[in-house]
């Protein structure tokens, strides 16, 4: 057995334990009422004082002392450590005290963080969910993969969450992931459409495939495909399983989705004169109404009557363009296009295409680019394009360029020599090529991009003309633009054209002046913009048609929001003297 040692009060004497239990409670107290005198005055003064009157007034004397006071008088010293040890104990018991209130409030706070997750309904957090798995991912992507991933997170986080989840079939549908999770996850669809990604690998240098394990299970629910994203690759493939690629070789190209209404196809190492042989000829896809293809455009896909839809990037200078373009031409249900004209700098064979029209499509949308180099081959592919295409029937056109920085190659030693500017107003007169292609057109969107937009001081500058002239119906202009330019008056503007392709028609220059509605600017310079825009108004007033404009609309970034202000009839024409004004001045 251990010795037990008396404790202290067990060797004081009767007399002494009561004194000392005296000398605690008046400690107490002392203590106690210290702490009430802060927190009175805390809560009545403006000052928010922190000591007792009396301590603070003693903590004031001891602060005005001196080390020759303190020196020559060590009661200075004493006094000292008893004023800190009376700040000390009070510090103490106000943390203390801020230490329980924390952990009580945190406590509560998990529980008011339940009640409210509580108090909402199955259908709240349902509806929360879809919008959480929706907006995950890329902003440009939005794909299948990681959405599925943000439901299997969400399903995760509790018995509840996990509940809904599992209710929903919808959380289910995006199927891009393992072999294993998708045979799981099938049986939660419910037969809703799937959202579909598959990856297919060509093998360099030989005509064989490897398909993800993943279409083992997804090929035979193809009867449930609502959206698929065909990807087409050579960087690297799968493990090689002969009898499964087989398999799946002889059912991919018999796929009956009669519930698909969208596919992208995106072939992401094309190289040009060696495009992926694919069959379509015997896919069933009678509900496919959104089309996207990136480079090799499925000629043999019998739906392509069905599309409404269509987005295509494609090289200026594909050796099938005149076929594409034909084909579109016949795609009878096709209301909207969108067709992004990539550069090469790979030319085989030059072709001047024949004319051929898109009366079936209303909304049009047109993204190009060019470099600073004076001379380019695509220049020549661009003229031919849009010289043999018109859209008789659109209202809605949206026409985006962007400039891009050249880089030097080896080209440049062969004489290629770099433009002093963007000319941005060429590349228009490239896509504007005759009076008859855009007839109808009431919306025109431009939107004109090029490097370092924002830099004032940049050499290169930005050379464009506004080609209102070939727009007979126009009623609606927006022009976007994000760094300094010059306006010139559209003109016949072709360019001389290299010896091999003269034989393309010249551009025909027409003579419109619509009556604008409205006119939106969002531009880094608004001057230059302003005095064209003062004289095209006054223009209108002396043909008498100024009653048919109604406003202006000024696009401002004011930090990373953006600010638009209304100027109504003559007040804009009073804007653009201004403005114009503020420049010259």
């Amino acid at each position: 057995m251990p010795v037990q040692f008396p404790s202290f009060l067990d060797r004081l004497s009767e007399e002494d334990r009561k004194f000392f239990f005296e000398v605690c409670r008046k400690n107490k107290e002392k203590l106690r009422a210290d702490v009430l005198a802060v927190v009175t005055k805390w809560i009545d003064s403006d000052c928010k004082v922190a000591l007792p009157e009396e301590l603070g007034r003693e903590v004031d004397a001891l602060k005005s002392l001196t080390d020759a006071d303190i020196l020559s008088d060590p009661g200075h010293r004493k006094q000292i450590k008893h004023i800190s040890d009376e700040v000390q104990r009070l510090s103490s018991r106000f943390n203390d005290l801020a230490t329980a209130l924390k952990k009580e409030s945190d406590a509560l706070g998990a529980i008011l963080h339940k009640c409210g997750i509580a108090l909402l309904p199955d259908e709240v957090l349902t509806t929360i969910f879809e919008m959480v798995v929706e907006l995950t991912g890329p902003e440009d992507t939005k794909l299948a993969s990681h959405k599925w991933k943000t439901s299997i997170r969400l399903s995760h986080i509790n018995r509840r969450f996990r509940s809904i989840m599992l209710a929903c079939p919808n959380f289910w549908t995006n199927m891009n992931s393992s072999l294993q999770m998708a045979a799981a996850c099938l049986q939660r669809t419910k037969g809703l459409p799937l959202s579909v990604e598959l990856m297919i690998c060509d093998q360099r240098g030989t005509d064989s495939r490897t398909f993800e394990p993943i279409l083992a299970e997804l090929l035979p629910v193809t009867e449930q495909w609502g959206r698929l994203h065909m990807k087409f690759c050579t960087t690297f493939s799968f493990k090689r399983n002969c009898e499964l690629d087989t398999l799946i070789t002889h059912m991919i190209h018999r796929v009956n989705a009669p519930i698909l209404e969208e596919l992208f196809i995106e072939h992401k190492d094309y190289v040009r004169g060696r495009s992926p042989q694919w069959d379509w000829s015997k896919w069933n896809t009678p509900g496919l109404r959104r089309l996207k293809v990136e480079s090799c455009f499925p000629l043999s896909l019998p739906a392509l009557s069905t599309i409404t839809s269509l987005e295509l990037k494609i090289s200026v200078a594909d050796d099938q363009m005149s076929t594409i373009l034909k084909e579109i031409s016949r795609m009878g249900n096709l209301q909207d296009l969108a067709v992004e004209f990539l550069s090469t700098e790979s030319f085989h064979s030059f072709t001047v295409h024949e004319r051929v029209e898109f009366p079936q499509v209303q909304r049009l949308k047109i993204k190009t680019a060019f470099t600073l180099r004076a001379v380019d081959g695509n220049m020549a592919f661009k003229s031919s394009i849009f010289n043999a295409i018109s859209f008789p029937n659109a209202v809605r056109f949206q026409l985006e360029i962007e400039g891009l920085e050249y880089r030097y190659s080896i080209r440049d030693q062969l004489g290629v020599e770099s433009s002093p500017n963007f000319y941005f107003h060429k590349e228009i007169y490239r896509i504007f090529r005759h009076i008859h292609q855009f007839p109808r057109v009431e919306k025109f969107y431009l939107n004109i991009s090029s490097p370092k937009g924002g830099d004032r001081e940049r050499k290169v500058r930005a050379k464009l003309a506004l080609p209102l002239n070939m727009l007979p119906s126009l009623k609606d202009f927006t022009f976007r633009c994000n760094t300094c330019f010059d306006l010139s008056e559209p003109d016949d503007g072709d360019e001389v054209l290299l010896d091999h392709v003269r034989v393309i028609p010249p551009r025909v220059v027409g003579d419109a002046f619509p009556a604008l509605n409205t006119v939106t600017l969002d531009v880094f310079e608004a001057s230059v913009v302003a005095r064209w825009l003062g004289e095209y108004l006054m223009e209108m007033k002396g043909r008498g048609k100024w009653d048919e404009f109604r406003k202006l609309m000024i696009t401002e970034h004011v930090g990373k929001d953006l600010r638009t202000t209304t100027i109504p009839g003559d007040d804009a024409l009073q804007w653009c003297k201004n403005t114009s004004d503020r420049n010259e001045a």
